[in-house]
């Protein structure tokens, strides 16, 4: 457990205590096989704020609860990925060389294209977490949907994004001449993590398309290859723009992949 506790440290502001925070290379093996999974951590607090949201509204604005959803699971980042994001879209974009577009994801100012970035991905995850919350009933009849779909969702959401991050990781390499503190996740990116770090998300998508239908179940593999393929393209993105990956790229996979997650779900689920 002492590699979930890790990636815990790192992937979220929860305390983990301070050998939580002691990342030998020897743990990697370990650490990167539980990062998915703390996306868990990461959906409760989300959930929780869309509960309190909700108690405060009587339940009448599920557009609130939605963002407080999302806004809950930021905060329980530490808002990291959602900077990753911002910051790579900033660098990836601009034109110039590698080193220049390097230079300006480390400027804490964020131009035009990061503020897009930002903008259309919480629109983006607020819409889709609003319609797990206050679901559009189908044509002729009422949504099916149980009330425990949504928190299951974010869950799968949350942790398929985090495995998006791991393809992405391994696609390597880290893009700076100096180290940084995902250096050592990106170099130790391997096969075996990502089999292990893919068990979370496949199982949690796969719970939510069963309350939903059981055939529905059966598409949690053309999901599974979904979400790698997405990781191998912003990857491959990545090293064609920058010469890899930095700890903003892999941030920004995350966000990319819970958008991708949510909106499958909402498509097969609702």
């Amino acid at each position: 457990m002492d590699g979930l506790f890790k990636a815990m440290s790192f992937m979220t502001i929860l305390p983990m205590g301070a050998r939580s925070r002691e990342l030998r290379r020897e743990d990697m093996r370990s650490v990167l096989s539980w990062m998915s999974s703390t996306g868990a951590a990461v959906a409760v607090a989300g959930y929780a704020a869309a509960a309190v949201a909700s108690w405060v509204t009587r339940g009448r604005s599920g557009a609130f609860a939605a963002v407080a959803a999302v806004a809950g699971m930021a905060a329980v980042t530490g808002f990291l990925h959602l900077d990753g994001l911002a910051d790579s879209f900033d660098g990836l974009f601009a034109p110039g060389d590698r080193p220049r577009r390097l230079a300006i994801m480390r400027e804490p100012r964020l131009g035009a294209f990061g503020v897009a970035a930002l903008a259309l991905a919480l629109m983006a995850k607020a819409a889709l977490v609003w319609a797990f919350l206050q679901p559009v009933a189908p044509v002729g009849g009422a949504s099916s949907a149980p009330w425990f779909l949504a928190p299951l969702a974010l869950a799968a959401a949350a942790c398929a994004g985090r495995w998006t991050m791991l393809v992405a990781a391994a696609v390597g390499p880290y893009a700076r001449p100096d180290s940084g503190t995902a250096r050592i996740f990106i170099d130790e990116a391997s096969a075996a993590p990502l089999a292990l770090g893919g068990i979370a998300p496949v199982a949690l998508l796969a719970a939510a398309l069963a309350m939903t239908g059981a055939l529905h179940v059966l598409l949690v593999v053309p999901m599974a290859v979904l979400f790698a393929t997405a990781g191998v393209l912003w990857g491959l993105v990545c090293r064609r723009q920058i010469g890899g990956q930095t700890g903003d790229t892999l941030g920004a996979a995350v966000e990319m992949g819970e958008i991708l997650a949510l909106a499958l779900l909402v498509r097969a689920a609702l």
